[in-house]
């Protein structure tokens, strides 16, 4: 313990463990400067106090045994470091795989609406006939300039008509119909690029091991300044345990569209009822019901809601995946259908609010 004329053991051993806090300190002195509880307070951890004399192979063994868990700590540290690693990598794989596949969602959600537009163009075209019946009235009038006072002129007019249906016809062709159609070519192959990625990676399968409660509770979390302004109703002491095994990344996104959804019917119903204040009186309640098979998220709110064809019409459209339904529940129902879920919706009539069901499956059926 003494060193004269500088630092003694205790001082030394203060400065080593300062130089590196994970090595093993044995103090072996003839000297009672310091308490042993004096030497355990500056020095906390992994410490040993000897008196001497000691015997030479107790030192050996204890220097051997010292050395061995301290590289057994640090085996340790390695492969915590390569566990954190890899979990944050899964964590990132799996952000990614919700991100592509959201993409996709939006991909085609584009494409079916381009082909919605080019369907409603060739019914327009089909529906015109003005080309046939102005050659047909044509065919009629000849011969008849002389008996039927204007004929020549009912003719002129006719021509003329004929004339602009097909200008008509090639500017649809020109700006509308050939341009719709590039694009949802186009929209297309990203989409089916987007396909072939899932599958040489792998990454549709990104599933991850997750408590329902605890997700919604994270997307509060998360999203606090969004919908701070809003009266939002979770019971943060869910007591559904269960873990889910799904596309974690997925599913959080698309319980977030639920919840926008929610936001957005309230503002709506603000709009169209000067007495009803969105931020005052508009409310979100998001419950977890527990099943035998998994579990639903409810998402209630008291927003706009439908009337009873109103709410007919939505329904088909999410059964159908018509898009309709809107971007945020389109790709709710489409990630409801790849897990083996269901999304169903329900309002009591006009500014009564609406609730949506996302019934979700433990594991991918």
């Amino acid at each position: 313990m003494r060193m004269p004329p500088g630092w003694d053991g205790l001082t030394t051993a203060q400065a080593l463990r300062a130089l590196d806090p994970n090595i093993y300190l044995v103090i072996v002195s003839a000297f009672s400067d310091h308490s042993v509880d004096e030497i355990h307070s500056a020095l906390e951890y992994d410490v040993l106090f000897l008196r001497k004399p000691f015997v030479t192979e107790e030192i050996y063994q204890m220097a051997r045994n010292l050395t061995q868990g301290w590289q057994r700590d640090r085996d340790l540290e390695i492969e915590t470091q390569r566990r954190i690693r890899l979990e944050k990598r899964s964590e990132y794989l799996a952000y990614q795989a919700g991100m592509a596949s959201e993409s996709d969602v939006v991909l085609r959600y584009i494409a079916d609406h381009i082909g919605r537009v080019r369907g409603i163009l060739d019914d327009l075209s089909k529906a015109s006939a003005l080309a046939p019946i102005s050659q047909g009235m044509n065919e009629h009038i000849d011969g008849l300039e002389d008996e039927i006072p204007g004929a020549e002129e009912l003719r002129q007019h006719l021509n003329a008509m004929r004339s602009l249906h097909m200008q008509a016809q090639e500017l649809e062709a020109q700006t509308i119909k050939q341009p719709l159609l590039k694009l949802q070519e186009e929209v297309e192959e990203i989409a089916s690029t987007l396909a072939k990625q899932h599958d040489e990676f792998g990454i549709h399968d990104m599933v991850s091991e997750f408590n329902l409660c605890e997700l919604v509770s994270d997307l509060i979390t998360v999203h606090t300044d969004k919908l701070l302004d809003y009266n939002l109703l979770f019971d943060q002491g869910c007591a559904d345990n269960k873990l889910f095994y799904l596309p974690r990344n997925q599913v959080l996104q698309v319980v977030y569209n639920l919840v926008v959804g929610a936001v957005e019917a309230i503002n709506e119903r603000a709009n169209n009822q000067p007495d009803f204040e969105a931020t005052d009186d508009g409310v979100i309640d998001i419950q977890v019901e527990s099943t035998a098979t998994g579990a639903i998220v409810h998402v209630r709110d008291n927003g706009i809601g439908w009337d009873a064809s109103q709410l007919q019409r939505h329904q088909r459209a999410l059964a159908q995946f018509d898009v309709n339904a809107g971007l945020g529940l389109y790709s709710v129902a489409k990630l409801a259908e790849n897990v083996g879920g269901s999304l169903q919706v329900d309002s009591p009539g006009i500014n009564q609010g609406s609730v949506h069901s996302l019934q979700l499956p433990l594991k991918v059926s």
